[in-house]
C-alpha cells in the first residue's frame, strides 16, 4: 500500500491567488484561514491544501467536489475512496501527506529552540539518550520531534507526553519514515507498514 507526501516552498501568494484557492474551501477552513493574520501564514495553510489536491488527484479523487467528513477520532478525511490525509506547515514549508489509512505528517524547519528541555517534557527516556548520544543534538531531537508529531496526529490525539516511543532497539521504528533535507526535517507515520513516496513539488505545480 502506497502513501503519497508532497511537500513545497511556499511562496507569497496575491490577493487575487489567495480569493481563488480559499473559495476551492469547505465553509469552515475558509473561516480559519481568513481568521489568520500572518499573510505567509494564510500562504502556507492554503499551500498544503493545494498540495493535498494534488495528492488526491492521484486516487481519483477532487478536493473540490468531494465532501470531507470526521473519523471517529475528529480527524478530517473524504469518505469517497476512504481517503485519509494529513496537512502541516512550518516557516515557509508546506505539506501535505495522502493514503488509504489513518496517517500523519508533520514538517519542521529546524531552527535554534531550547531542546534539551523540551525533550525532557515531551519525550521518553529512551528517545532522550538518542537524542543526547547523536553527533548533532538538534538534529536529532527533531527527527524524533516530527515523528512523535506525526504520531499523535495519526491517532488525533496531537503531540503529548504520553505518547509511546517512536524508536525500536535504539532506532526509528519501521512504521515511520523521516527525511532530512539542510534546514529541514519531515516525519510521517501509519499503524501499518507502507510504501512512501516522498515528492518536492515545484511551485510552478502547484494552483
Amino acid at each position: 500500500m502506497q502513501a503519497l507526501i508532497y511537500w513545497t516552498k511556499v511562496k507569497p501568494l496575491t490577493e487575487e491567488q489567495e480569493m481563488q484557492w480559499i473559495q476551492k474551501l469547505p465553509a469552515e477552513k475558509q473561516q480559519r484561514i481568513c481568521n489568520m493574520k500572518d499573510p505567509m501564514r494564510r500562504a502556507a495553510s492554503l499551500t498544503a491544501e493545494q498540495l493535498l489536491a494534488l495528492g488526491l488527484r492521484q486516487y481519483g479523487v477532487d478536493a473540490e467536489k468531494t465532501e470531507r467528513t470526521l473519523t471517529p477520532q475528529g480527524k478530517p478525511m473524504f469518505a469517497k475512496g476512504g481517503i485519509h490525509f494529513s496537512l502541516s506547515h512550518s516557516g515557509e514549508f508546506a505539506l501535505a501527506a495522502v493514503a488509504k489509512i489513518p496517517i500523519g505528517a508533520d514538517i519542521q524547519l529546524c531552527r535554534p529552540a531550547e531542546y534539551p528541555a523540551l525533550a525532557a517534557r515531551m519525550f521518553t527516556p529512551e528517545e532522550v539518550t538518542y537524542m543526547q548520544n547523536a553527533s548533532d543534538m538538534q538534529r536529532a531531537f527533531y527527527r524524533i520531534w516530527v515523528c512523535k508529531e506525526s504520531m499523535g496526529k495519526c491517532f488525533g490525539s496531537g503531540l503529548h507526553s504520553g505518547l509511546p516511543t517512536v524508536l525500536k532497539d535504539g532506532k526509528i521504528a519501521d512504521n515511520f519514515v523521516v527525511a532530512e533535507e539542510e534546514d529541514l526535517c519531515i516525519g510521517a507515520y501509519a499503524d501499518a507498514s507502507l510504501q512512501w513516496q516522498i515528492k518536492y513539488i515545484k511551485s510552478s505545480e502547484i494552483g
